[in-house]
């Protein structure tokens, strides 16, 4: 008797690449790691634990580590020449605030599935 295989790869987001200051950069899939430290960077700079030269820090590396699988050229160097921080918070927002909607989305209207 053969098993009947449940596939999840509906729940992965179709590819969505964004043009980051002159870069293009694929942004469908955070993986939940780094998910997690965008959510933590935020938290502890809203409660002020963390300054907010140590928060952007954090968020230049995060953006590194989330666009460097995409696109290599987007190191810690390129960023501190080629954004600034209204556009590094902008593309955080795009980048995390997509897969909140997204998630909405999956999960119907009324929050249920």
């Amino acid at each position: 008797m053969a098993e009947k295989l449940e596939t999840m790869d509906i729940i992965n987001p179709p590819a969505k690449r964004i043009n980051f200051c002159g870069e293009a950069v694929e942004i469908a899939f955070v993986p939940m790691g780094l998910s997690l430290d965008a959510m933590k960077i935020s938290d502890d700079m809203k409660k002020g634990k963390t300054s907010e030269i140590e928060g952007t820090e954090k968020m230049i590396n995060f953006v590194v580590e989330l666009c460097g699988k995409s696109n290599p050229d987007i190191t810690r160097e390129w960023l501190l020449k080629n954004t600034s921080s209204d556009t590094l918070i902008q593309f955080l927002e795009t980048a995390i605030g997509s897969r909140k909607g997204e998630a909405g989305k999956a999960k119907g209207k009324d929050g249920k599935n």
